[in-house]
């Protein structure tokens, strides 16, 4: 007889306790991600009001250049509501270099605060240097002397006149722009404004500046044609050897001078030259000394088509430096053109501007440097290149 036995049967699993552990791990893993969740919305909810922040800051500073010709206040705050995000933002605006030549910056600093939730308060700063003048004129600054723009209709230029007119000229309404060339005396230019032609000479109070000028205002106009040849006197006599910063910016006191146009052309009109400035006749112990003169020299000139021809000198008066003239081939045609600032100029066509000098000591040759306004080597040199004028 047959006896059955039980068959043992081996039976496989998981505890309680392993399955107790599995779960504890498994609960951290979630809560960890649920952290690291929480995380990148709080990461995502802050980067996206940094750029709430960045775009009110610069719209801020837009607003700011916009208002070039508006009185706007020193320092300014308000509250700006985005999306679910109040932002505290503080304006600040602070002459910038004063005393240096530079009075028409202005230093502007846009500062927003706010408080993200579960996160510490934020900041965050924007500042950039504004400039009293119209944001037209500075475009301008940017475009070539020759640009075709200038040539067009005068309503296509900077201020609706030619460039050759100078900026602080007074627009009086009825396509004549003023010009007091000395502000201390009584010739005022009348320039018409599409062609940068002189067209009258007048007479004014001394007292009156180029924003007081109206067409009451002159007397005495006698009807002429000329050029205007324009620019300034810059004095780095500090030192011997000027730095390329002396030769950017000169920084010494200005001096008493004259300018004298000799023509070497003939048949002028009389008077063939006028030419005016602005240098100090005696030197004040003023706390900022002027160190720069600006002079502006009529030419009538002469023939058809009408043209000059002669060399521009600074007479000085009462000391003995030498004089160097900007100049350079900008445009690369191998020569130095009228507009250049020759030695001698020919056949002059139009009005010319930048015709610019610097004074240094006797014994220092004229400067030449070239600057680098790009730190990482990027943008090519630009080369500051002052010729031997005078003697």
């Amino acid at each position: 007889m047959t006896t059955l036995r039980p068959r043992c049967r081996s039976w496989t699993g998981f505890s309680l306790l392993e399955t107790l552990i599995a779960t504890l791990v498994l609960s951290i893993g979630i809560v960890g991600l649920m952290r690291f969740q929480a995380v990148l919305r709080s990461s995502g909810d802050l980067a996206r009001q940094r750029i709430q922040a960045a775009r009110l800051a610069s719209h801020e500073l837009e607003r700011l250049r916009s208002a070039w010709g508006a009185a706007l206040s020193t320092n300014t705050s308000a509250t700006l509501l985005q999306s679910d995000t109040r932002y505290e933002s503080i304006s600040s605006l602070q002459p910038w270099a004063t005393g240096t030549g530079l009075s028409q910056l202005i230093h502007a600093d846009i500062r927003l605060t706010w408080i993200p939730a579960q996160a510490a308060p934020q900041s965050l700063t924007l500042n950039t240097l504004l400039n009293e003048m119209p944001p037209e004129v500075l475009g301008a600054v940017m475009l070539a002397p020759d640009v075709a723009s200038w040539r067009g209709p005068s309503a296509d230029r900077p201020l609706k006149r030619h460039p050759s007119i100078p900026l602080q000229a007074k627009d009086l309404g009825d396509g004549s722009i003023a010009f007091k060339p000395r502000m201390d005396g009584p010739v005022v230019w009348l320039f018409d404004a599409r062609s940068g032609l002189v067209t009258s000479r007048c007479n004014s109070d001394p007292s009156l500046n180029n924003s007081q000028l109206t067409r009451s205002s002159l007397s005495g106009c006698t009807l002429i044609s000329g050029f205007l040849l324009a620019g300034y006197v810059r004095f780095a006599t500090n030192s011997d050897n000027p730095s390329a910063a002396d030769v950017a910016n000169p920084p010494s006191p200005a001096l008493d001078l004259d300018m004298q146009l000799s023509l070497t052309s003939t048949g002028h009109p009389n008077p063939a030259v006028e030419c005016l400035d602005d240098a100090p006749a005696v030197a004040t112990p003023t706390q900022i000394p002027q160190t720069i003169v600006s002079y502006h020299c009529l030419v009538q000139p002469a023939g058809n088509p009408a043209r000059w021809s002669g060399r521009l000198d600074v007479l000085a008066r009462g000391w003995s430096l030498r004089v160097c003239r900007y100049s350079q081939d900008r445009n690369g045609n191998g020569r130095i053109d009228n507009a250049e600032h020759p030695l001698s100029y020919t056949d002059v066509s139009g009005s010319l501007a930048d015709q610019n000098f610097l004074v240094v000591r006797a014994a220092t040759p004229c400067p030449a440097y070239n600057l680098s306004p790009d730190p990482s080597g990027v943008l090519p040199p630009l080369p500051l290149v002052t010729q031997p004028h005078q003697p």
